[in-house]
């Protein structure tokens, strides 16, 4: 098991900041926490309120298993960009979970994420990490 110290946390959040700027997240009113737990299904999860426009990213500072071969803050800056994309896609999360179930919302918004991660963390210069 693996444990984030108080300045992976601290960068973690940061990377949250950077991504909400980044991804014009203004309308959303944001917190950052960690959780000492650990969770087998997440690294962090973000919990919103569509009305309220409000959102938390909670980081899990227990990770159960991380590669050797991942750089633990390229790992932190990716999952606070995941979290932030979830954000700026959630409204449209919202409405589909109207109509289909949570699960299929859930994959299809997660098709979409892992396609604007790629894109915009190739597209990010080193210097601003």
């Amino acid at each position: 098991m693996i444990e984030l110290n108080s300045e992976e946390i601290y960068y973690f959040e940061k990377q949250v900041r950077y991504w909400s700027e980044e991804l014009g997240l203004h309308s959303w009113m944001i917190g950052v926490n960690a959780k000492d737990e650990i969770d087998s299904e997440a690294y962090a999860r973000t919990t919103m309120h569509k009305n309220w426009r409000t959102a938390n990213v909670e980081i899990y500072t227990k990770i159960e298993y991380l590669p050797s071969t991942i750089d633990k803050l390229d790992w932190l800056n990716k999952t606070a960009l995941h979290e932030c994309l979830e954000i700026l896609i959630a409204p449209l999360s919202f409405l589909a979970s109207d109509i289909y179930a949570d699960s299929v919302v859930l994959g299809a918004s997660h098709e979409i994420i892992r396609v604007l991660e790629k894109t915009l963390i190739e597209r990010r210069p080193q210097n601003e990490q």
